[in-house]
């Protein structure tokens, strides 16, 4: 009988600091997805004072000009937002004219008058509201205590002075910029409306519309809630604007604007069978590395233990839940795929939530592998999906669209945005073979 060789002391102590360095080397490593920070559950407007400004020009008139319109409805909910749960607010009627060179104060009950013609027409006798257009980046000039937490709030049909749009964007992004922990979105509702459509470059009454007889969900006139502030305030009014019936599959929308990609959107593996088939199962972990902490429902790890499996897997997979998704009709071929493996079958948005059908082919990766994929859609593509239809140019006003929309949210993409594009939509997956 041969005796086994001998292990060295030397080659037995280079195998221990090797197994050792590779034990440390996954120490530490996690798989990232998106970073979020924890959500706080107090009172979202603890120690925050409110300005809520109503833009006062004429173009403003026809959205008022129905008892019950969806933009009236906007300010009651707005005036009972924040007398119910006795929010410290100012109110402030936005504009500038020969009259009024600076933001007008107003009380509570004169912002109720937002609702009536006589806010907005300036005529002779209404010594109260006097004419003005629309500087709307006023709203950013308005008196606040240092170091005073504020949110934002602007009623509009965003359609501002001509190089106003630029002029706001930057506001936007300066408030961002000063403010770590502050996000600004842009909500777009449909509105019954009558009244005169004015140029955004002249400033001039062009043509008239009216939404009688009409589908408001398609063809309505545009108004828009542009709120920027603390996350969690700006969420808690985005929330009770979704308590309204304005039917939202149609005639809402919803960008978000922030420096941290705290809105993207990721999945919601805890809606995931554990056992996916006879054959699939989930995981873990990925290659013995786990999703970072606090990330773990975002991650999507499965394992294909059968060998032989030649169909390919078929899984609905949604996404947590979020106001950004809100109207947007996505379709297959906006997302950016990262492994061949994965096929994007259908795409479903339904109040806020995503659902991608994914389609998983073992076969296209190799036996006993482990593949990493990400599915992602950029900001800049989501906000050409959310707001398709609803950008028109100066050379073309249209009662319902909105004139150099387009030119504003891109603007101001690009005024927030980090030097990387950022994900909208990152879905994290990994998928191993174990046959």
């Amino acid at each position: 009988m041969v005796a086994p060789p001998m292990i060295s002391s030397v080659a037995l102590r280079l195998f221990s600091l090797g197994a050792l360095a590779l034990i440390l080397s996954s120490c530490g490593q996690s798989l990232e997805c998106v970073s979020k920070s924890e959500t706080d559950q107090s009172d979202p407007f603890d120690g925050v004072q409110v300005d809520v400004g109503i833009d006062g020009s004429g173009s403003m008139t026809g959205f008022v000009a129905r008892p019950g319109s969806r933009y009236i409805q906007a300010i009651d909910s707005l005036h009972t937002l924040l007398q119910s749960k006795t929010i410290p607010a100012k109110y402030w009627r936005i504009g500038q004219g020969s009259q009024s060179n600076s933001a007008q104060s107003l009380s509570a009950s004169q912002f109720l008058d937002g609702r009536s013609p006589k806010f907005y027409s300036c005529q002779a006798q209404n010594k109260d509201y006097p004419c003005v257009s629309s500087t709307l980046e006023q709203i950013y000039s308005v008196p606040v205590a240092p170091k005073q937490e504020t949110l934002k709030l602007l009623l509009t049909d965003l359609e501002p002075d001509a190089a106003a749009v630029g002029q706001l964007s930057g506001k936007i992004s300066a408030e961002l910029q000063a403010h770590p922990g502050y996000k600004a979105i842009l909500l777009g509702v449909r509105s019954q409306y009558d009244g005169a459509i004015f140029s955004a470059s002249t400033g001039n009454a062009v043509t008239r519309y009216s939404t009688d007889g009409t589908d408001v969900d398609t063809e309505g006139r545009p108004f828009y809630l542009l709120i920027s502030g603390p996350s969690a305030a700006v969420d808690a009014v985005v929330n009770q604007f979704r308590q309204l019936p304005l039917k939202v599959n149609q005639a809402f929308r919803v960008s978000s604007f922030s420096l941290d990609g705290v809105d993207t959107v990721t999945l919601d593996s805890s809606k995931i069978p554990t056992k996916i088939n006879a054959c699939v199962d989930q995981l873990g972990a990925l290659n013995r590395v786990r999703p970072a902490r606090n990330q773990t429902e975002q991650w999507l790890l499965l394992e294909q233990s059968c060998s032989g499996q030649n169909e390919p897997l078929v899984l609905d997979v949604p996404s947590q839940e979020s106001v950004a998704l809100l109207g947007a009709n996505l379709t297959p071929d906006v997302f950016n795929v990262s492994n061949p493996m994965i096929s994007l079958k259908n795409v479903a948005v339904d109040n806020g939530k995503l659902t991608l059908s994914l389609g998983f082919d073992a076969q296209k990766i190799s036996p006993r592998s482990a593949e990493e994929i990400l599915i992602t859609l950029d900001q800049r593509e989501l906000d050409k999906v959310v707001w398709k239809g609803w950008d028109t140019n100066v050379a073309e006003p249209d009662g319902h669209k909105t004139q150099n929309l387009a030119l504003f949210v891109g603007g101001l993409r690009g005024a927030v945005s980090q030097a990387q594009p950022e994900n909208a939509i990152k879905y994290c997956l990994g998928f191993s073979r174990a046959d």
